[in-house]
């Protein structure tokens, strides 16, 4: 049996529409959805959607404050973990599947047991012949996506590919994955990087991860993030290099980590003066995110937040 965790906030077109995807799927398994305080009224439409289609099993969660990506994933998993499943799902709410995306999953887990994560072929919702993403390789201190941005017919007539990064979007697992408390993304991180946290943390405990081609879902890509961070493209861009330089702290020796700060800065430069137009502020800013990536061990809600007003 397999629980699949969608996680809601103010978005239940979404969801919903996920949630009748899923009712098309062959297999065995039940859904958490995970509201995280919406302001609108997701919850009691969610509600109204699960009354009516009672042959799919969903619980639906209703907190009382927005946790974050990773938290709120966390308190799903461990609400599923009561009944026990063996294999485990994240997936993003604004995500559609083809109806056999989890037999592929959970027959390629039963007969390669070596490989304990696994992610779908991730095509674009609006453009279904176009992939978004196949899971993807870390590299010295970020990460190079697989087939990314091209067409099916340029993917490898294969079963699968060996990747060391996997995005949270779509993340299917096995359950020796979860933590003594049952988690399994750090809660370091408020929205945003999680997933490399966990791909790095992965490959140092030698987990083995793979793309399974045949299995194909829908990502209407970017919906979270524009929706909580508007047009504030600094503020975007800033988080996601504290992130991405925290994670590389954590897990590289102080020199490789320096030399990585010392790579990330161009970028960082260029990208917030685009956003700014103000050497002034670019420079600003560019030292004060230097200097967080050296003393922050995550990025809180109140951090993202101010973050997001740049």
């Amino acid at each position: 049996m397999t629980a699949i965790i969608l996680l809601n906030w103010n978005g239940a077109d979404d969801t919903i529409e996920c949630l009748e995807s899923l009712a098309k799927v062959y297999g065995d398994f039940y859904v958490v959805v995970v509201d995280n305080c919406s302001a609108d009224n997701s919850v009691e439409r969610i509600n109204d959607w699960i009354e009516n289609h009672k042959d799919l099993q969903v619980y639906l969660l209703e907190e009382n404050e927005n946790h974050g990506f990773a938290k709120g994933n966390n308190v799903g998993l461990k609400f599923a973990s009561r009944f026990a499943p063996d294999y485990y799902m994240l997936l993003n709410n604004d995500t559609e599947v083809e109806t056999d995306f989890l037999d592929r999953l959970v027959g390629f887990a039963e007969s390669h047991s070596e490989y304990k994560a696994l992610t779908p072929k991730i095509n674009y919702f609006y453009d279904k012949s176009k992939v978004w993403l196949c899971g993807g390789q870390l590299t010295f201190g970020s990460r190079k996506r697989f087939f990314h941005d091209v067409y099916d017919t340029d993917v490898p007539n294969r079963l699968f590919v060996p990747v060391t990064f996997i995005s949270g979007c779509a993340l299917f697992f096995h359950k020796s994955l979860l933590d003594t408390e049952g988690c399994l993304l750090s809660e370091r991180f408020f929205f945003g990087e999680e997933d490399y946290e966990f791909s790095l943390r992965m490959k140092k405990q030698n987990v083995k991860m793979a793309c399974v081609f045949d299995s194909v879902i829908y990502h209407k890509v970017g919906a979270s993030r524009d929706k909580i961070a508007d047009e504030r493209k600094m503020g975007k861009d800033y988080s996601y290099y504290l992130g991405k330089l925290i994670c590389c702290r954590l897990y590289y020796s102080p020199l490789k980590y320096a030399v990585i700060k010392l790579l990330t800065l161009p970028n960082c430069l260029c990208f917030f003066y685009i956003s700014s137009s103000s050497v002034k502020k670019t420079l600003d800013v560019t030292m004060r995110l230097m200097e967080e990536a050296d003393t922050k061990d995550g990025i809180s809600r109140d951090d993202f937040q101010n973050y997001m007003l740049y």
